[in-house]
């Protein structure tokens, strides 16, 4: 879920939940348009991720339910993370092109978890938005165990 989007990314869910909601909501764009959406917000650059993972993402519309979390989650979230006792781990891709990334939001976060045992942050290299789509998925998943590890060893 996004702590901030980015402007336009905000807009066009915003758009989208509206259109879901319409008596008579709209055919949705062709197949292509819906694909190369998705790559463009959702996918590093090229060679990050094996390509063929964008086929057929544009035949799965997301549900609305979905959509409206998403939209809900910069102001849902913060509340719910001032409460998290638990450790966390919050990663954002370096490729990020959905919501805010960067260190100033890593900072933010982790900010936001104040009763939280153990906040790590980190920017993953070579990814875009879904980590575990790209090739640094497997040392991604290693670190997210590693903190695990961690955090059950100190306890």
């Amino acid at each position: 879920m996004p702590l901030r989007f980015v402007p336009e990314v905000q807009a066009g869910v915003a758009a989208t939940i509206e259109r879901l909601h319409a008596p008579a909501p709209p055919a949705p764009p062709p197949l292509e348009q819906r694909e190369a959406g998705r790559r463009a917000l959702f996918y590093g650059a090229d060679g990050s991720f094996d390509p063929d993972l964008v086929r057929g993402t544009g035949d799965h519309p997301t549900p609305a339910e979905e959509l409206q979390d998403a939209f809900d989650a910069p102001t849902a979230l913060p509340p719910i993370m001032a409460r998290i006792a638990a450790p966390v781990q919050w990663t954002i891709a370096d490729q990020e092109r959905s919501s805010i990334g960067g260190q100033p939001m890593l900072d933010e976060i982790r900010s936001l978890l104040p009763t939280s045992r153990h906040v790590r942050t980190a920017i993953q290299a070579g990814s875009g938005h879904n980590i575990s789509l790209h090739h640094v998925a497997r040392a991604y998943h290693l670190r997210a165990l590693a903190f695990f590890e961690e955090c059950r060893a100190l306890a």
